[in-house]
């Protein structure tokens, strides 16, 4: 019993340095997924049409916003959420929970879509573009197998590319294009350990209000 209790606290001793001296490995989960998804969009996009900006933190009312990709294009800006996670995940574009079933357990997830809107909202503030020209899209970079019936913005990284070449329709000029690209860099906070830090304390104040 006395070596189990030993085992039990040096695994929690090494989870708090960790957590006191670098990222959780959920966050060094999370990062691998944006860094595929980033290569990927980057490597099968035209990037004569596409432009790829990754990492966007936007100031809003109540704190930041953070946009793992936002892809700008004659056929509209394209907001992109990566999720990096394993399971199976279910759930419905209206609700505010999703589930995810892994290991014969199953997990809380907060639904994507709604986190996108706030996303959107943000993007929308800084660019002044009304609502048609944005597209959402929730890529799941790891190895999670998607339910039945699951929302249209919902798709894989191996179908990621082939969602945004989807859209066809002009709705920006070449020069337009160029202005929301300036508007963004302009306006976004500069990426690095102390805007995520801003970010995760904006969060948790929003979460204990």
């Amino acid at each position: 019993m006395g070596y189990v209790l030993a085992l039990i606290f040096l695994y929690w001793l090494i989870r708090g340095v960790l957590g006191a001296f670098g990222p959780s490995l959920e966050v060094l989960r999370g990062r691998e997924g944006e860094r595929r998804v980033h290569e990927t969009l980057t490597r099968c996009l035209d990037r004569k049409i596409y432009h790829m900006i990754s990492d966007v933190t936007l100031p809003t009312e109540n704190g930041t916003a953070q946009i793992d990709h936002v892809v700008v294009s004659p056929f509209g800006v394209f907001v992109i959420e990566t999720k990096t996670i394993a399971g199976l995940v279910i759930g419905g574009h209206h609700d505010a929970t999703w589930r995810v079933f892994f290991r014969k357990r199953e997990y809380p997830m907060r639904n994507p879509c709604l986190q996108q809107k706030t996303h959107i909202k943000a993007l929308k503030s800084v660019l002044q573009l009304p609502d048609y020209v944005f597209v959402s899209f929730v890529v799941f970079a790891g190895t999670a197998k998607l339910g039945k019936n699951m929302p249209d913005e919902i798709c894989s990284l191996y179908d990621s590319t082939e969602k945004i070449t989807q859209y066809k329709k002009q709705r920006f000029t070449t020069l337009e294009v160029a202005q929301i690209i300036e508007d963004i860099k302009k306006t976004r906070l500069p990426p690095g350990r102390k805007t995520n830090k801003i970010h995760v304390e904006n969060i948790q104040r929003m979460r204990m209000q």
